[in-house]
């Protein structure tokens, strides 16, 4: 079977497509690759890159990112408390998937592994800020 980004994409928004990783969002929304430019809410957005393809078997290993988005607070300052709680239930539903004997998560012969994670100030939005779950990722087919 061949793996694309787009598949990649779809799986982790099946993953996390959560009534209760939705619930802790407030109105926001979970979206694949980029945020709206005016959106006013709390949103995840899902995205990958550094994809490395096989010929044969299509995309086999890569990084996607799983980015929490919040409002900064009214001085200015990060949100780390919400974004710790959303942070939180993300672990939780990746918990909830089967895991490997070396610690990552699978899912339809997809391999996760969470990585570090970083808060980062929004370029050019300086009420936002988000924080950015990288996901090192492998065909299990490999």
């Amino acid at each position: 079977m061949i793996i694309s980004e787009l598949t990649i994409k779809t799986e982790l928004y099946r993953i996390l497509n959560k009534d209760s990783l939705k619930a802790l969002l407030n109105g926001g929304l979970i979206y694949k690759e980029a945020r709206p430019t005016n959106s006013d809410k709390n949103d995840i957005v899902i995205n990958t890159n550094f994809l490395k393809n096989n010929r044969q078997t299509g995309v086999y290993s890569g990084v996607a990112n799983v980015n929490i988005y919040s409002k900064a607070l009214n001085n200015g300052a990060c949100d780390s408390v919400f974004l710790e709680l959303v942070f939180n239930e993300v672990v939780n539903i990746f918990e909830n998937l089967v895991k490997t004997g070396d610690g990552a998560y699978t899912y339809n012969n997809l391999n996760f592994d969470l990585g570090e994670t970083g808060t980062i100030n929004e370029l050019g939005k300086n009420e936002w800020f988000y924080l950015n779950i990288p996901l090192n990722i492998n065909d299990n087919n490999q």
